[in-house]
């Protein structure tokens, strides 16, 4: 990424853009933004994962506006600078990651679906990854919404060590039933600035480049920030990777999908990647040696292999065109 001040890099997302709200049923506002590239080949859209916010994936616009491709991103609701859901904002919560799913469409509907002529692309992270998968098998069954998928480290499992991942379940599904939904996770709390940098670049991401632009806009925003995730949030995930994983499920998505996994992962589970990829009727997995969660804010080299085989299917789309 290159070294330029915070104002430089917040330029793009100020330059041939529109942003907005826009509200769904229950009377939560969504944080959208869409950036146009001088000459459009095609549009994606870019989700992406828990705790994440437009700015932060700054390089990643730059990088699809170069290849021509207009871009649709969003704030998911809970985080960003879209509605939070809870009094104490700091804390990451849903109460089902339906809601995420009615999110996503409505964003479909009203910013995204578009004539069958024009390219569609998805690029989606993390929980972005799942509640896509999750709003393919929902909501397109049976037919290919999107030219290619390309799901970067996607939240089809969680890490949950040092405890068994019945462990976890069970300690979630006990801690909501008395009433504690609400509360931060084992050993979570609010947004701390050395806390985000040090599990930062231990989890997510070595660049320190990068790491330092998110804690500057956080800085500069602080309605940016979110802490950890709830207890609430937690089951809600367990029971939406239930099912995910359930006999059947992943087999009716027809969409291409190819998944980006990292080789240092801390995250999520790349098992539970490996175990939908097998299902999928049109899936490919490509594991990154050396790289981190986040994928997509990696150093340059660790993400080279992932826009290596984006541009693949690029050029084939477009020569084809």
């Amino acid at each position: 990424m290159p070294d330029s001040s915070i104002e430089q890099r917040l330029a793009v997302l100020t330059d041939s853009h529109e942003q907005g709200r826009l509200a769904v049923t229950d009377g939560v506002a969504l944080r959208y933004c869409r950036w146009m590239p001088v000459n459009p080949r095609g549009r994606v859209l870019l989700l992406s994962g828990r705790g994440g916010f437009l700015e932060k994936y700054y390089s990643t616009v730059i990088r699809l506006l170069e290849r021509g491709l207009e871009v649709v991103s969003f704030d998911w609701r809970g985080q960003g600078l879209s509605s939070r859901l809870l009094a104490d904002c700091q804390r990451g919560h849903v109460d089902d990651f339906v809601d995420y799913i009615a999110d996503l469409d409505r964003i479909w509907t009203e910013l995204f679906q578009s004539p069958a002529d024009t390219d569609n692309y998805l690029l989606a992270h993390s929980m972005g990854a799942h509640v896509a998968l999750r709003w393919l098998r929902e909501k397109q069954a049976g037919r290919a919404a999107f030219r290619h998928a390309w799901l970067t480290a996607p939240l089809f499992g969680i890490d949950t060590r040092p405890y068994p991942l019945a462990v976890a379940k069970a300690l979630a599904a006990m801690v909501c039933v008395v009433g504690g939904h609400q509360r931060y996770v084992f050993g979570g709390g609010p947004y701390r600035p050395e806390t985000y940098r040090k599990e930062g670049l231990a989890n997510l991401s070595s660049d320190s480049q990068q790491m330092e632009y998110e804690l500057a806009c956080l800085q500069q925003d602080p309605a940016l920030q979110l802490g950890s995730p709830t207890f609430g949030w937690l089951r809600a995930g367990f029971r939406s990777m239930s099912c995910l994983h359930s006999r059947g499920y992943v087999e009716q998505i027809e969409q291409p999908i190819t998944q980006f996994v990292a080789g240092d992962e801390l995250v999520v589970n790349n098992a539970a990647c490996a175990d939908v990829q097998r299902r999928l009727p049109h899936g490919e997995l490509l594991t990154i040696p050396d790289a981190k969660h986040d994928l997509l804010i990696e150093k340059g080299a660790l993400q080279a292999p992932l826009w290596n085989k984006i541009d693949r299917q690029l050029s084939a789309d477009f020569d084809a065109d």
